[in-house]
């Protein structure tokens, strides 16, 4: 039993080096995990338009900002997928494509910015009837400028148009799901049942194929956490006037607030620890200075 103790009694000192010298447990960020089931661009045909002499119409957009390898392809020629580069047109009808762990902004030059984020495809379906953008899958932040003066844009997800002017959205678009988020301005979502919601700033709507849920509320700030800080800044600027603080002020304050919370939790867990091994030494010392005693 002595030998038992004595060992108790090193195990709770090699406790206490342990986390005095701050080697605490990590623990399993599940948000970091990657779905390996990786979405694939589409190889369907769509209908285009062509100019008198048999040319592509330019849309007004252009790519810019990528990071990574971007695809882009004329939407009749769904295999023809080349390589896209910032400054690249984006024909009527053309669709992009933007792959895992790769970034692309879409711009109409001084009224529009649409970032797309990894695993995204659009398509820009654009004609003298409609003037539409069709998220075939994936996450888009779009933002229009004040001096947008084109006519108006719908935006196409699986289970809802979306009808926007002189708005921030976030549309994101699954197979059997949609979800739209307004950051400014507002919104009319219209679901497969032909209901319409509208949408003011900082509500939200999930969209599944049976019809739209109930309209949420949602945090601006921590949505546009998993953006780039050029992105918040661009949004900051548009919805400075509706905060009292700054949408990056108020990140850091969220973000040091997080850090302290997480820092105090820390502590009581390496209190708990110090405790725990303070006791093992206790009892382990009491115990042999105990069996001395009556020897």
């Amino acid at each position: 039993m002595k030998s038992i103790f004595k060992k108790l009694v090193l195990i709770g000192f090699i406790f206490l080096i342990v986390i005095q010298c701050n080697l605490g447990l990590s623990t399993l960020n599940f948000a970091q995990v990657v779905n390996n089931n990786d979405y694939e661009p589409s190889s369907d045909k769509f209908t285009v338009t062509i100019n008198s002499d048999g040319k592509y119409i330019d849309s007004g957009y252009r790519v810019s900002d990528t990071v990574g390898k971007v695809l882009i392809r004329r939407g009749d020629q769904p295999t023809a997928w080349e390589n896209a580069w910032s400054g690249d047109t984006l024909y009527e009808g053309d669709v992009i494509f933007v792959g895992k762990d790769t970034e692309c902004t879409v711009t109409l030059p001084n009224q529009l910015t649409i970032r797309m984020q990894s695993q995204t495809e659009l398509f820009f379906d654009f004609n003298e009837q409609k003037h539409q953008l069709k998220v075939i899958y994936g996450k888009v932040l779009a933002n229009f400028e004040a001096d947008y003066d084109q006519p108006n844009l719908e935006f196409i997800l699986s289970q809802a148009n979306v009808s926007v002017d002189h708005a921030i959205v976030i549309f994101e678009s699954k197979e059997t799901t949609s979800r739209v988020l307004v950051l400014a301005g507002n919104a009319e979502v219209t679901d497969p049942n032909k209901s319409k919601v509208s949408l003011k700033h900082s509500e939200e709507v999930v969209v599944q194929e049976s019809g739209s849920e109930s309209i949420q509320s949602f945090s601006v700030d921590s949505e546009l956490l998993e953006w780039t800080s050029e992105i918040r800044n661009k949004v900051d600027a548009d919805l400075k006037n509706r905060y009292s603080k700054s949408t990056e002020d108020q990140i850091q304050e969220n973000t040091t607030i997080a850090a302290e919370e997480n820092k105090n939790s820390n502590y009581d867990m390496i209190s708990i620890f110090k405790l725990f091994a303070v006791l093992i030494v206790a009892v382990g010392t009491v115990y042999i200075i105990l069996g001395k005693r009556n020897k």
